[in-house]
This record gives C-alpha cells, sequence and structure tokens, in this order.
C-alpha cells in the first residue's frame, strides 16, 4: 500500500499493525516527509515502512541543503516514484549551507540529479575543493571568490582546475600579504582572475623563471616586490624577445646566442640588464660589428657593463674593406670598448690596388690577415708587388683568384715571376710582338692566354726555324691569333723559304725574298713560299732550255735582276715561249744558238718584239711582229685618227673596213699616227704595221676600229642598253 506521511503517522498510533505479507510505502512532498514538529519524519522512519518514496510536482523537486540532508536521513529513501518512474531531485543552496550539509551531501550525491549555488559568495579554498566534490555548479548570474593564503591557493589550485572543473571562481584573492618563491609567485600571476587586493607577495630567494613564468610575474605589477633578489631568464634572443614590457621590468635577461643575433638588440630595449654570451666563432660584417658595440656600457648609455659580456673562447672574424675597417676601429664605440678587441679578428678584403699601396701597409700589417675582396685583374707589376707584401700583411687569396693582364714583355719579365705564380691567368692586354724565343715560353705556359688579342712573333728565320716553335703554336689554344712573321728582309733558298711559310700562322709581312737555282725555284713544293716572297731569283747566271726559261718566267714573283739565262743549245719557241723570253730583254742570252719558232707570234709588244731581235730568231715560215700598244683611236672633221706606239722604222698599213688598202707608210717611228677619211674607211679601220721584208711573214694582228653606230645597234637589236655615249674599240 502507499500511504502519505500523514497516513503513515495515523498507523503508528495502531496496536499490532499486522501487514499481512503485504508491503507499506510513504510517498509525499520532501516538506510533509521531514517534518519532525508533526512527526512526519519519524512515522515514516520506523520499520514498518517498507519505502519512502518523493512526490513532485511534474517530476521536479528542488530543495535546500538541509532539507537534502533530512531526505537523506529517512531509511529507504528514493527521489523516484512507487511506481518506478523518475524524479528529478536538485540541491539549491548557498555555499555556506552546503558546506554545513557536505558530509550528507557528499554521501549521496548519487541520489540528487544536481548540486547548484544558488547565491554569489567568498569562500576558503578549502569549500570550494568541497563544491567540486559534490560536483556543484553555479546558478546563472552567480559568481564565486575563493580568498585564502598564497600557500593554499598554489597548493590546491592547479589541481582543482585541472580538467573540466564544475564550478570556476570569477576571483583568486588572496587573504594576506606572503613570502613566495618565484614559481608560487609566477603561478598567481597567471591564474586567471587572481586579484591580491590591498596584499603584496615578496620573492622569497634568487631564481630562474621561463619566459612566460617571468611574463606571469610582470602581469603582478607593484603587487610582487622583488625583496632584493633576482628572477634569471636564460636563452637566445629570440626566446628572451618573448618578455612582455612587465616581464622585462622583473626579469634579469641571461642571454646565450650567436653574435649575429647579440647585434641584434638595442639599447632601451629591456634585455640588456642581465649577462650575454657569445656561442661562436662567427664572420659578422662591419655593420653588425657596430650595432653589437654600441649596446655595452659607455659613459651611462644604458648598455651592458662589458664585465656581463662574455665570449667563452670565440673569436669573431670581421671581413671586410680597409676603409669599412678603418671607419669601425676609429669608431668610438670601438675606441671605448678596449678589452673586446682580442676577442675580434680583423681581416682586410679589399683590391689588389687597395692592398699594394704603400700608404695602406703600416694599417694592414696591424690586421689579423688580408685578402682579396673578389676575383681581381691586375698587371704583373702589381702582382709581384702583393707577394713581395705577402708576409707583412698576412696575406691569402682567401678562395678568390688572381688573373695578370698586361703585355707580353712583362709577363716575361722574370722580376714578375713570384707575382705571376699566385695568378691563375697571364693575359695579353692587347695586341703584342714577341720573339721565338719568347713565344714558347708563352705559348707554353698554361696559364697563358692571348685574351682575343694578336700575338705576333717577329724573328730571324733561323730563329722561326728552331723546330720548336711550330709545335708550339699549333698546340696553342688560341692558335688562330698567333702570327708568325720575318723581324727584317731575308733572302733565303727556296727550301728554307717553303719551311718558314709553312709554320702554323706565317704571315707574309714582305720581308721574304728567295734566291735558288733554277731546279728548286721550280719544285711545287715551294711554289707557296715563292707566291709569299717579294722577289724569286737565281742564285746566278744559269743556262737553260727554253721549256726552263718559260717555266722560270710563270714563277711567282721572279725576276733575273742582274742575272742572265744563256741558251744551251738550238731550241724550239712557241708564241708564248717568245713571250717570255721577250720579256727577259737582255737577261736572255741565245749564247750563240737559235730559237725556231714553231708558229706565228703577231701579238708581240713591241718591247718583246726589240728584245728578241738578239736573239737568232728563225722564222721557219711563221709571222713574227708586234701589237702596237697604248692605241687611242679619235674622230672629227671627217678624219679618223689612230695613234700608238710601234716599233721603231716599222711600215704602217690602214685598211678600210672592207680589207681595201687605203695607205702604207714605211719607216714610221715607235710612236705613230694613222689619218684615214670617215668617207674611205666605211665602217672602221684596221691599223697593223709591218716588219722585215714580207708582210707574209711579218705583219702584225690587227688593230680594228669600228664605228660606235655597228655596236649601238646590235645591242638595241638584242634589247641591251648604253651607260653612256662614248667609243667602243675592239683589238684582235
Amino acid at each position: 500500500s502507499v500511504v502519505t506521511a500523514s497516513q503513515a503517522l495515523s498507523l503508528q498510533t495502531l496496536t499490532s499493525l499486522n501487514k499481512n505479507g503485504h508491503t507499506l510505502v510513504a510517498w509525499d512532498t520532501a516538506s510533509h516527509l521531514i517534518d519532525s514538529v508533526d512527526g512526519y519524519l519519524a512515522a515514516v522512519s520506523t520499520g514498518s515502512i517498507d519505502g519512502v518514496y518523493l512526490k513532485t510536482v511534474g517530476g521536479t523537486a528542488t530543495v535546500s541543503a538541509a532539507t537534502a540532508a533530512a531526505l537523506f536521513s529517512i531509511p529507504n529513501f528514493s527521489k523516484n516514484n512507487p511506481d518506478s518512474s523518475s524524479n528529478v531531485l536538485t540541491v539549491s543552496d548557498t555555499a555556506a549551507h552546503l558546506e554545513s550539509s557536505f558530509t550528507a551531501l557528499n554521501a549521496h550525491k548519487t541520489a540528487v540529479s544536481g548540486i547548484v549555488v544558488s547565491a554569489s559568495s567568498t569562500v576558503t579554498d578549502a569549500v570550494y575543493g568541497d563544491m567540486l566534490t559534490l560536483g556543484a555548479t553555479t546558478a546563472f548570474g552567480v559568481n564565486m571568490t575563493v580568498r585564502d593564503t598564497a600557500a593554499n591557493i598554489v597548493a590546491h589550485a592547479p589541481t582543482q582546475l585541472s580538467g573540466s572543473p564544475s564550478i570556476t571562481p570569477a576571483t583568486w584573492a588572496l587573504s594576506g600579504s606572503a613570502t613566495v618563491s618565484i614559481a608560487n609567485a609566477a603561478y598567481l600571476g597567471g591564474l586567471s582572475g587572481f586579484s591580491p587586493g590591498a596584499f603584496t607577495l615578496t620573492l622569497g630567494a634568487d631564481g630562474s623563471a621561463s619566459v612566460t613564468d617571468a611574463n606571469n610575474l610582470g602581469a603582478l605589477g607593484s603587487t610582487l616586490h622583488l625583496g632584493g633578489h633576482h628572477v634569471h631568464v636564460a636563452g637566445s634572443v629570440a626566446t628572451v624577445s618573448g618578455l612582455t614590457a612587465g616581464g622585462k621590468a622583473i626579469a634579469t635577461p641571461d642571454i646565450t646566442d650567436t653574435f649575429a643575433h647579440i647585434a641584434t638588440l638595442a639599447i632601451g630595449g629591456g634585455l640588456l640588464g642581465g649577462t650575454i654570451a657569445v656561442t661562436d666563432s662567427g664572420a659578422p660584417t662591419v655593420a653588425q660589428a657596430n650595432a653589437f658595440l654600441a649596446i655595452l656600457l659607455a659613459g651611462g648609455n644604458g648598455g651592458i657593463p662589458i664585465g656581463n659580456m662574455s665570449f667563452g673562447g670565440h673569436t669573431e672574424a670581421i671581413t671586410d674593406t680597409l676603409a669599412n675597417i678603418q671607419t669601425l676601429t676609429g669608431s668610438a664605440g670601438w675606441t671605448s670598448n678596449a678589452s673586446v678587441h682580442t676577442d675580434f679578428s680583423l681581416v682586410v678584403a679589399d683590391t689588389v690596388a687597395t692592398l699594394i699601396n704603400g700608404a695602406n701597409t703600416a694599417a694592414l700589417s696591424a690586421m689579423a690577415g688580408t685578402t682579396l675582396s673578389g676575383n681581381q685583374t691586375t698587371t704583373a707589376a702589381n702582382a709581384e708587388s702583393l707577394f713581395a707584401l705577402e708576409g707583412t700583411i698576412n696575406f691569402t687569396l682567401g678562395g678568390h683568384t688572381i688573373a695578370i693582364q698586361d703585355t707580353a714583355a712583362n709577363i716575361l719579365n722574370l722580376a714578375n715571376a713570384d707575382g705571376e705564380a699566385l695568378a691563375t691567368a697571364w693575359r695579353l692586354s692587347g695586341n703584342d710582338t714577341v720573339t721565338a724565343a719568347d713565344a714558347e715560353t708563352l705559348l707554353t705556359a698554361s696559364k697563358f692566354s692571348v685574351n682575343g688579342h694578336t700575338l705576333t712573333i717577329s724573328d730571324s728565320s733561323d730563329n722561326l726555324l728552331d723546330g720548336v716553335l711550330g709545335g708550339d703554336v699549333s698546340g696553342f689554344s688560341g692558335a688562330s691569333h698567333v702570327h708568325v712573321q720575318l723581324a727584317g728582309a731575308e733572302t733565303l733558298d727556296a727550301q728554307t723559304a717553303a719551311a718558314l711559310v709553312a709554320l702554323p700562322g706565317f704571315t707574309n709581312n714582305g720581308n721574304l725574298s728567295i734566291q735558288d737555282s733554277s731546279d728548286y725555284l721550280l719544285r711545287s713544293a715551294n711554289h707557296t713560299a715563292e707566291a709569299d716572297a717579294a722577289s724569286v731569283t737565281l742564285v746566278g747566271d744559269e743556262t737553260v732550255s727554253v721549256s726552263t726559261a718559260v717555266s722560270l718566267a710563270a714563277v711567282s714573283n721572279f725576276t733575273l735582276g742582274s742575272n742572265h739565262l744563256l741558251l744551251a743549245s738550238n731550241d724550239y719557241a712557241n708564241a708564248a715561249a717568245l713571250v717570255a723570253i721577250g720579256n727577259f730583254d737582255t737577261g736572255f742570252d741565245a749564247n750563240g744558238h737559235t730559237l725556231t719558232m714553231t708558229q706565228d707570234a703577231l701579238n708581240l709588244t713591241p718591247s718583246e718584239y726589240n728584245a728578241l731581235q738578239s736573239d737568232n730568231i728563225v722564222l721557219n715560215g711563221h709571222a713574227l711582229s708586234a701589237l702596237a700598244t697604248g692605241i687611242v683611236v679619235t674622230s672629227g672633221a671627217g678624219t679618223v685618227q689612230v695613234s700608238g706606239d710601234g716599233i721603231d722604222g716599222a711600215t704602217l698599213n690602214v685598211y678600210a673596213s672592207s680589207g681595201a688598202s687605203l695607205s702604207h707608210t714605211t719607216g714610221a717611228g715607235a710612236s705613230f699616227t694613222a689619218t684615214a677619211s670617215e668617207g674611205s674607211i666605211g665602217n672602221g679601220v684596221v691599223v697593223t704595221e709591218t716588219v722585215g721584208a714580207s708582210a707574209a711573214t711579218s705583219e702584225s694582228a690587227p688593230i680594228i676600229a669600228l664605228e660606235q653606230t655597228i655596236i649601238t645597234a646590235a645591242a638595241t637589236g638584242a634589247g641591251a642598253t648604253f651607260a653612256g655615249s662614248g667609243s667602243v674599240q675592239v683589238g684582235g
């Protein structure tokens, strides 16, 4: 049966109540169930009641902490209904009331649906801990403040706030001033909602802190008193740069980092109050060195005392130009901090010109070393000067190279040998000329190049043909830029000349002459040299055949000079041979023998014809004559004039275009003029000369002068045009 609390009380008045095996339960509201005034609480707590259930409105009930404690004191109490349907039971009360009923609530907290702090309150850390134990929450708009000693807050808050606490205090307040450790003060400074109020925290000892902890300490502001102690924050520049303004005010930075990073610090940055240790032997720039020197304490500038600076045995190697190094060493930052000078190694990297300048030697010798600022091109003398100073200024190439660009004479000068040994390349500075011996030195030097210029090797044939030069030139990578020539005029035999001309790069400069016997002059292997020679001549007089004489005449640049060709025996000559012999003039001597013609020779020049008159020519039925030279044809006033140079004493013949003889003038002079009327000549005039007894065997080839109209008419008919007017002369 189900009864109310009042009915349970009534049943208790009955004597010898027998439930006869049935179950008797009480079901009523919380207020009735705990009513001790009317006796309901005692009635429902008797042994005859098998169960006590909470009656609710709509399935929910909210009770105070005291009511909940009383309900939990009833044996067999359940917040649900007798029919096993569930109710929601919430305990809502102040933190103080909840704390008063903590034992009962904690023992039965699984029997309630929730415990709620109903009003804002200030509690101790222990009470806050009990609220968390109960799983209590705060009602909407309700805040909780925890006020306690620094020790209690630091001891319990980390655990209390871990995970997801059911209540997070809006404020953590001190209940009094305290002396704390750095770690505890940092925790409080980082505790959300921490408010020291009028109380203070004083550090009890020196210690170290992380950047985060130091920033938390800084967040305490005037609440935190250092008490004469120090908070050391160790780390790199990047690490300590994470300090806030408050953190910097509290912390003593102990910086350990590379020189380059330390050089980024600045006075007024709040990071120079501790110590600084350099961790590397770096290679800073002058600018970085100046920046570093600027943070050192000098004249109350707010920098770090030199005594707080440590290089740990490291040395910073500054490499820069002499001008920049001298700017550094002349600065106030350098001169006022002499104690750090030994922590720097100053190396000048500059041009060759700067390094060898005598005005700089004293300054350079005081440096730890000198080197090049980059790959350099200089003269041989400058390279030698640099070598001479190598020990004085502690010079090394430093991974760079020197190229010497100079004249061949300077490169070859042995006085520059040590400087040239420093260089990786020797280059000509312009077109240059050297002897064979010097060329052999240069061309076989692996460092040498003509640098796009022309190297002329000028020497005697003996030196040029020493058997070494040719191979050196052909083996040189820039052989196309090498010219070989005679230094002065020389007369060589044909074979020697051929060897000279065959040298790689040989250039004809007009100094070569060849003198040899016909046997060597006529060898084909020597013809190239003969073509390059200024003159080719015989060693002396020679007795030759007509064939040999003609062959000599065909040799390039051949001249008899003072020598003579003597005919070896009676011989034969065609027209071409007669021309060649005639051109030798008095240099050819028939030597008492005869020259028998094998064909007509009508195209000789007057000088060739005259020269042959003393050479015992046998006509052999052929014609021998000369073709006048220097022909000029003019016309005017009905007359045509043909003038030129012919054979002195010859007969001058003039013919019309029809072949009719117009005139024969005997005994004409060497220079002649033939005249004919235009009306008598037809379309042209023909002039010949006859020498000797018979025109049939001695009349020259004709000189033909045609009227212009014949040529122009033919050309016009062929569709050609003339660029201008004038006469056309045809000789044949």
